[in-house]
């Protein structure tokens, strides 16, 4: 978002680049930042843990939609004993 912000300052466009962003939640602001250079931008979502769990939508109704990688990864449901 920063050199997105600096390239819109200086008036340098970015059209044809494409960010993808990480580590911290893209919201509705980064977004019109990013897009106001002339780059776009998506995002994932994943931990150390897990590696990556959701890869951003390629026609997102909002920034931070993402499609879950559902051949990865399983909720198990388990039932156990209230103790």
């Amino acid at each position: 978002m920063r050199i997105a912000a600096a390239a819109t300052r200086d008036r340098v466009s970015l059209d044809g680049v494409t960010f993808f962003v990480r580590s911290e939640p893209y919201t509705e602001a980064r977004r019109r930042t990013i897009e106001a250079s002339g780059a776009r931008a998506f995002s994932s979502y994943g931990m150390t843990e897990a590696s990556m769990i959701a890869i951003g939508c390629a026609a997102p109704t909002a920034p931070d939609d993402v499609h879950v990688m559902d051949t990865r990864y399983a909720v198990v449901e388990r039932t156990r004993a209230a103790t």
